[in-house]
């Protein structure tokens, strides 16, 4: 039963912690412990009525001087258990749960104090200098290189397998480059583990936590880096202002809309205020009309914010309509990269501007000459 509920634990929402700043412990405590209790209940009592059936069963079915299993694992907790020995596997055991606990913290002091360092005035919130991914023989992502200057809007573009999912991943610090390097605001990435990245995430799915209201969602991030309660309540309401869910705070995941899920998750990924917002096609779980206008109201966020992000998405409408800039994959290489009217107007290859199409820029084309 235990073993099920694992089986059935969204990998994401560890993940979603990770990229919230929870360590190992805390992802345990707040988030899986709580989703499998229901699981690790019932395999307790079924393991209490297995075992009240069988040593019952067998101290009083059996004839006098026969020792079953049973029998003899209780004889032995009860008249033979060494207390050395018992001591000594306590002892060990605490050591080694004080060895992982310092490890955390030691690594944690480390990309702490690297945060901390004064940051160079110009530079990239996101540089990727020849990334290569690969799985086996499986070419992922082939040397692409990338600048994503503070503030701006860029959209990954592209088919499915082309690799723009993969490039999002090794940002945040779920996969590792084969080669080549990651750098935000300046510093190299490699080793650094996603809660020590300062970035925030929104997923496909929103990966929202189910068993904590909108407001412990959205404060989740915030506790995490010790955020004073005060402060933590301050940053909430801050965050879901800007994305309209005033007066949504006590309710649960379960009772949102789909676009009220997909708030709630960018609440909780730029409460914390992090200098680089990555985006897994967020919009894609949205009905035609909710989508549309959710394109508008990212936009204003990100302006309003002034924050970076960087969007993936295999929507042409979608990039075309909210990016400063669209980076085009193809076969795990950036196939062109310019400011959407630019990759219309002059496509590099003829898949660009097959994939792009007339059809999909042409109103804002329209819009875009208008303005000028």
């Amino acid at each position: 039963m235990i073993a099920t509920a694992m089986y059935n634990f969204d990998k994401n929402l560890d993940r979603a912690a990770r990229i919230l700043g929870a360590n190992r412990w805390q992802r345990i405590y707040h988030v899986l412990l709580p989703l499998i209790k229901p699981g690790i209940f019932s395999g307790m009592t079924f393991a209490f009525i297995l075992s009240f059936n069988d040593v019952p069963l067998a101290l009083f079915l059996v004839r006098p001087g026969e020792t079953t299993l049973p029998i003899t694992v209780i004889n032995y907790y009860e008249y033979g258990l060494d207390p050395v020995l018992a001591a000594v596997n306590v002892a060990s055991l605490l050591f080694l749960l004080a060895v992982i606990f310092l490890f955390e913290r030691i690594g944690g002091s480390r990309h702490k104090s690297m945060e901390e360092a004064n940051e160079p005035a110009d530079v990239a919130d996101i540089e990727l200098v020849d990334v290569t991914k690969r799985y086996g023989d499986h070419l992922v992502v082939d040397q692409i290189s990338l600048n994503v200057p503070k503030g701006e809007f860029v959209s990954i573009l592209g088919p499915s397998g082309c690799g723009k999912t993969t490039t999002l991943n090794m940002v945040a610090g779920f996969h590792s480059p084969s080669s080549g390097r990651i750098r935000i605001r300046g510093r190299d990435q490699a080793g650094v583990p996603p809660e020590k990245r300062n970035i925030g995430l929104v997923f496909q799915n929103y990966a929202l936590f189910p068993h904590m209201t909108v407001a412990e969602n959205v404060a989740f991030g915030l506790k995490m880096k010790g955020t004073s309660k005060s402060e933590t309540e301050i940053g909430v309401r801050r965050a879901l202002k800007s994305v309209h869910l005033e007066g949504y705070e006590a309710r649960y995941p379960k009772e949102l809309s789909g676009g009220q899920q997909q708030r709630t998750a960018l609440a909780r990924a730029i409460a914390p205020q992090p200098s680089v917002l990555l985006l897994d096609e967020p919009l894609s779980n949205l009905d035609l009309k909710l989508r549309e206008s959710m394109r508008v109201e990212l936009k204003e966020i990100q302006q309003q914010l002034g924050m970076t992000f960087v969007y993936v998405t295999h929507d042409q409408e979608e990039a075309m309509a909210m990016s400063d800039r669209v980076v085009v994959m193809s076969g795990g290489v950036v196939a062109q990269a310019g400011p959407p009217v630019d990759i219309y107007q002059n496509p590099a290859s003829s898949f660009v501007a097959d994939f792009i199409g007339k059809s999909n820029l042409a109103g804002r084309t329209r819009r875009v000459r208008g303005r000028r």
